[in-house]
């Protein structure tokens, strides 16, 4: 049972924004403060009883020269005095370690902790854009969801409203139309919804998926009908076949994938000219592409296009919140396939992505128990 004074240091040390981790002699961590939990998500958990060098590996001073935090925290036990460091996150460097949300610059401090023989330990203080990098994440997420929820609230008000005219007269089938239009959105609004919750649940920002088997041109005459008010002015052409292999996917997610690329195409190329949906299939993937006519996009910026927040240069680049692309790549990485852009030849842009026919087994999801296929409409 702790004591007081113990209880009173250790709400203390979670009170404060640094993470904190307490690592004994061998460098194995004894144990984390509370924003080490918000910087590592559900996997700080398991940092306790784990050496420090396996939880935070792969550094870099200002020099460019690897940090050795196992070699920091033995000369901190051997001079009894604290040692400082400035260090460089890689964010790559996480994906090889069992450890999210790594990236950006930090100081380190470690400062002995007194004990007696064997029991004295450091802690391991590390401030910067690690202890931020958790809370940066989820407002991110948030963004990405918000961005994601104007077009199905788009399509409610208007048919809403559209059903509200006293002075039109609708058939009773393009009512039904409208109505089932309706219902498909509120189930997209009602899947963020669902999503934001058990994220919060989980502690990571990993898409929840609601999978279930979909033909890919039904995904993709869905999406064209969710994207109609943006594509009028525009001439679609679609060349998939529908024998292609049936994928394990979340219809709503891969649904506002499509509606995203159509929707960028649209607004980037000139009204009248052609934008086209296609899909492919080999032994292993699913590859779907939305081609337009526009200006295209520069080589050097076709890596950056997915980045949170990035926006193009001109005025009409700019426009945008720099989210759309961002959210596309967080559902296809979540379905385990890639998305990339390249030119459309002789002008324009292509937007591919990939979804596998297998779903990785790692990917968080779970089967949709009710809900029509997204082309019943």
């Amino acid at each position: 049972m702790r004591s007081n004074s113990t209880e009173k240091k250790a709400l203390l040390l979670d009170a404060l924004p640094q993470c904190i981790l307490l690592v004994a002699q061998d460098g194995t961590i004894l144990g984390v403060n509370a924003s080490v939990e918000d910087a590592f998500g559900s996997r700080a958990k398991g940092l306790p009883g784990t050496s420090i060098a396996s939880a935070i590996n792969m550094l870099s001073d200002s020099r460019g020269q690897c940090v050795d935090l196992g070699e920091i925290v033995d000369r901190c036990l051997a001079t009894d005095e604290s040692q400082l460091t400035e260090a460089w996150i890689d964010p790559d460097a996480g994906e090889s370690l069992d450890v999210p949300c790594l990236d950006g610059n930090v100081t380190i401090t470690v400062i002995p902790v007194p004990g007696e023989g064997a029991e004295s330990s450091v802690a391991v203080v590390i401030d910067g854009e690690l202890s931020m990098q958790r809370s940066g994440l989820r407002d991110a997420v948030l963004s990405m969801v918000s961005h994601e929820l104007r077009t199905p609230l788009l399509h409610i008000k208007g048919f809403v409203s559209s059903l509200l005219e006293s002075d039109i007269e609708w058939a009773e089938d393009t009512k039904l139309d409208f109505l089932r239009t309706i219902d498909r959105e509120a189930d997209r609004l009602t899947a963020m919804v669902d999503d934001l919750m058990e994220i919060n649940r989980m502690g990571s920002i990993d898409l929840p998926l609601q999978v279930e088997s979909s033909q890919p041109y039904m995904l993709a005459y869905a999406a064209l009908d969710s994207a109609s008010p943006f594509t009028h002015k525009h001439r679609m052409v679609v060349n998939i076949p529908e024998d292609l292999p049936e994928i394990r996917v979340d219809p709503l997610r891969v649904m506002g994938v499509l509606v995203n690329l159509i929707q960028n195409s649209a607004k980037f190329s000139e009204e009248g000219t052609v934008i086209t949906l296609d899909a492919e299939a080999d032994s292993e993937k699913v590859t779907f592409s939305v081609a337009d006519q526009g200006p295209g996009i520069p080589i050097d910026a076709r890596g950056s296009i997915f980045s949170l927040f990035y926006r193009g240069s001109g005025t009409e680049q700019t426009s945008g919140s720099g989210l759309g692309l961002a959210v596309c790549k967080a559902v296809v990485e979540a379905h385990g396939g890639e998305i990339w852009a390249e030119c459309n030849p002789p002008e324009g842009a292509m937007f591919k992505f990939t979804i596998p026919l297998e779903l990785p087994s790692k990917t968080p999801s779970k089967t949709r128990d009710t809900g029509d296929d997204p082309g019943d409409s």
